[in-house]
C-alpha cells in the first residue's frame, strides 16, 4: 500500500503511486514502507509528529499524546498506526474534518461522570503510636 501525508497532516491510502504528471504538492510525503517513512520523517519537527498522531490515533483506537520521547519512537508508533489505519475497511482518507463537519477524532457526545477515586494510601496511615513501634530500634555503640 502507498500512503501520503500532506502539509495539513491529512493521511490518505493510495491505490497507486502518483504519476510524474501529477507530482505530489509541496509538503506532501508519499511513502510505501517504514524505511521510506523514516527517511522522509527525519526532516520533520517533533511538533509535526504529534500533530499527525493527534489526527491518526483516535481513528485507530489509540490514545493521544502530548509529546514523544524521541524521533525514533514517534516514527515507529506512527508507522504502526498507519498500518492499522490501512487495515480498516473503506476508510482510505483521514481528513481534518469528518463528513458532518466535526473535527476528526473528536466525539460529539457528552462524557459520563467520572468514577470517584479510591482514597490515597497516605490517608490510611497507622496511628503515631504504631509507627513508633514499627521503627527499627536505635543502634547501640
Amino acid at each position: 500500500m502507498i500512503f501520503s501525508i500532506n502539509s495539513e497532516n491529512n493521511i490518505r491510502v493510495l491505490d497507486a503511486p502518483p504519476s510524474s504528471d501529477s507530482a505530489a504538492p509541496d509538503g506532501t510525503l508519499v511513502f510505501d514502507s517504514s524505511k521510506a517513512f523514516t527517511h522522509a520523517g527525519l526532516e520533520w519537527p517533533m511538533a509535526r509528529f504529534v500533530a499527525v498522531w493527534e489526527k491518526l490515533a483516535p481513528r485507530v483506537g489509540l490514545k493521544p499524546v502530548q509529546k514523544f520521547e524521541n524521533r525514533q519512537i514517534a516514527m515507529v508508533r506512527i508507522w504502526r498506526a498507519v498500518e492499522k489505519f490501512a487495515e480498516q475497511p473503506a476508510l482510505g482518507v483521514l481528513e481534518a474534518h469528518g463528513p458532518d463537519g466535526a473535527q476528526a477524532g473528536v466525539s460529539t457526545h457528552t462524557r459520563t461522570a467520572a468514577r470517584p477515586k479510591a482514597p490515597r494510601a497516605s490517608s490510611r496511615r497507622k496511628p503515631a503510636s504504631r509507627r513508633y513501634l514499627a521503627r527499627a530500634p536505635p543502634r547501640r555503640r
